[in-house]
């Protein structure tokens, strides 16, 4: 904030926020004239309007009542990942399918990426079309295991990521990624529980080189 320089009555300002859009505001801060700022911690995720008072030496407010007047800045704190669904459809031949569900309340669509690659293979870009839910079919030149990755932000810059396998003849793998919910090949038949937490690991090497292998 700022106080006209000239105006030496003003002893103190008061920051004053409304969690509900302006139906009614609570006072949360003062400050001195010359302190120029507020410092509020938002409690949840959501819309905070702001407005200040200012009181003069004499205990003379303006405005006299805050929640008349229009507020001086509006933020929307949103601290949420986007939420990636990503999962393998059904294809035919030499391509493969992947359809995709996204749910954010401030999504930018427009940041929406897919990339592909062979397993070890390097990253490709996919070209799709920038909706919240759709599906994309192609042909990834390869008939090894595919890796798919969908990235979207939403509009305060949070990342959301899920990845997932496929493969052209049909055999999917499981999914990942960073946000709240994601799902790979949607066939929950392989997954096992246990009761211990020691788990063993299976594992099988391909395209071994001259070299060999140090380390897994």
């Amino acid at each position: 904030f700022q106080v006209d320089p000239g105006d030496k009555r003003v002893v103190e300002v008061a920051l004053y926020v409304s969690e509900n859009l302006g139906r009614s505001y609570e006072k949360v801060a003062t400050a001195l004239p010359t302190d120029k700022g507020f410092n509020f911690s938002a409690k949840r995720d959501g819309w905070y309007w702001f407005t200040v008072q200012t009181i003069d030496e004499d205990n003379n407010r303006y405005p006299s009542n805050v929640e008349r007047e229009s507020p001086g800045l509006k933020v929307y704190v949103d601290t949420t990942t986007p939420t990636v669904i990503l999962k393998e459809a059904r294809a035919t031949g030499e391509n493969v399918s992947v359809q995709w569900d996204i749910q954010d309340d401030s999504l930018d669509i427009t940041t929406l990426e897919m990339e592909y690659r062979p397993r070890g293979g390097s990253w490709q870009s996919q070209k799709i079309q920038k909706v919240e839910r759709g599906s994309v079919t192609w042909n990834p030149g390869s008939s090894d295991v595919i890796e798919v990755r969908m990235e979207v932000k939403d509009k305060a810059g949070n990342l959301g990521v899920a990845r997932t396998d496929v493969q052209a003849n049909g055999r999917g793998g499981g999914g990942w990624g960073g946000g709240r919910r994601t799902s790979g090949g949607g066939d929950l038949s392989s997954v096992q529980k246990i009761n211990s937490k020691t788990i063993r690991l299976n594992y099988r090497t391909e395209d071994v080189g001259p070299s060999g292998i140090s380390t897994i």
